[in-house]
């Protein structure tokens, strides 16, 4: 889905509320219908409710917060 100044967002891998943080790693654009529907779930519970989870996208996230990490902080 391509998003727009109108459907995006921000979502927290990890919710601030469950200890998550506004770090660059744990930053990604989403949908903001998306968003929503997260609302504080765990990232993978979430997905698997949507029939979105793969072990790949894991990986990817994975990769990326090592990535942020380690070069954008």
């Amino acid at each position: 889905k391509v998003l727009t100044p109108k459907s995006r967002s921000i979502d927290h891998i990890v919710a601030v509320t469950k200890g998550g943080t506004n770090d660059i790693w744990n930053l990604v654009p989403c949908d903001i219908t998306l968003n929503r529907s997260k609302n504080n779930k765990d990232l993978a519970t979430w997905l698997k409710e949507k029939g979105l989870y793969t072990e790949e996208l894991i990986s990817r996230l994975a990769e990326w917060e090592e990535y942020a990490k380690n070069n954008l902080i």
